[in-house]
């Protein structure tokens, strides 16, 4: 988590994203800090159980924190751009409605052990949150993989309806398979729709002899 230019993490995944992160909260705040970052944003998987010590960890060294969560968004059973977007709060108020958001995905009856929502349920909390689309793993990315090209083009259009300059295409270079062909479905898109692209880099770890414990 070195960072020579100021650069803020975006993308990150704490202990409590149980399935697909193990940085521990305190830890992190000290990696931020360490790295000279002036803010961290924490989403983890569909909760934001970590919020109060997360705050405090990260008030403690000086760090602006952020809140967020990565949900995975979908229209139904048979939607071929399921996956996953990152909603980020914009003030208080924002965070109230993304915890009530989450409070109606967890308590409604559903198939399966799936939490989603749709995007249509995000038109009510648009004005407080920003989203970016989620990478490789996001709704838009998945209908690129799948050579619906105008589809993609659609659903970011839908996003920008929804979320006016708000939405960001997030892009990655880490080396991932499906990167590069992402970023360049990703960047036409873009440059068609006037949408803005945010760097981002998935967090799910703070130390490369970390990879191992995370993968177990």
């Amino acid at each position: 988590m070195s960072s020579h230019k100021p650069f803020v993490h975006l993308n990150v995944h704490t202990e409590y994203s149980l399935v697909d992160g193990i940085a521990r909260v305190k830890d992190l705040a000290e990696a931020v800090r360490g790295a000279h970052m002036p803010a961290v944003a924490m989403t983890d998987v569909s909760n934001i159980y970590a919020a109060v010590k997360f705050y405090r960890a990260c008030k403690g060294v000086s760090v602006k924190p952020l809140f967020g969560a990565e949900l995975i968004v979908s229209d139904g059973p048979n939607d071929p751009g399921r996956g996953r977007i990152i909603l980020l709060c914009r003030n208080t108020n924002g965070f109230r409605l993304l915890g009530r958001l989450l409070t109606d995905m967890y308590t409604r009856q559903r198939i399966g052990q799936d939490v989603t929502v749709s995007r249509n349920e995000l038109r009510s909390i648009a004005t407080d949150l920003i989203v970016l689309s989620g990478g490789i793993g996001g709704d838009v990315a998945a209908l690129l993989r799948a050579g619906n090209v105008d589809q993609a083009r659609a659903r970011v259009e839908q996003y920008r309806d929804i979320f006016g300059d708000r939405y960001y295409l997030e892009l990655t270079r880490t080396g991932r398979d499906g990167e590069a062909d992402y970023e360049a479905g990703a960047l036409n898109i873009a440059a068609k729709t006037d949408t803005p692209l945010v760097a981002t880099n998935a967090v799910r770890f703070l130390a490369s002899e970390d990879f191992e414990a995370h993968e177990i």
